[in-house]
Order: structure tokens, then sequence, then C-alpha cells
């Protein structure tokens, strides 16, 4: 980990829950890509490892929607 070690934060897109985890290991910052902002398997995983998450909003996701979105991933944290 050359760039940690340099204090550089590490940035990753995760595309399943199980990735969470081991992601959250290495990773400062865990990012949901857009075309998965709706999955909220996903999005409850990525909430759940104390993680800061990135999540990309998606061309169809409508603002609503997006709100939501963030509802679930803040749900997770708890």
């Amino acid at each position: 980990m050359r760039f940690k070690a340099q204090g550089y934060p590490i940035l990753t897109d995760i595309h399943e829950p199980a990735q969470a985890g081991p992601a959250a290991h290495v990773a400062d910052i865990l990012q949901i890509p857009a075309f998965l902002c709706r999955q909220t398997d996903l999005l409850l995983k990525a909430g759940r490892t104390g993680r800061i998450v990135n999540m990309k909003k998606g061309q169809f996701a409508a603002p609503q929607d997006f709100r939501l979105a963030a509802e679930i991933l803040r749900r997770g944290k708890t």
C-alpha cells in the first residue's frame, strides 16, 4: 500500500455486497457506480462498513430516488 503509507486516501468502486467488507479493510472511501445506485443490498452493506461512501447518481435516477438511496445508506450505518 504505497499510497496509503504516503497519506493518500484510497477510493475504490464496489459492485457486489460481498465486496464491501474486504474493500473497507484497505480503502478509505467506497464508491457506488451510477448504474448500481438503486441496489438496496449493496447500499446497506456499504453503509455498514463505517467508511465514507461516494455514491454516483445515474442519469436515470430522479432526485427523489437519489434521496431514497442516501436514506438507505444512512440506515446501513445504524
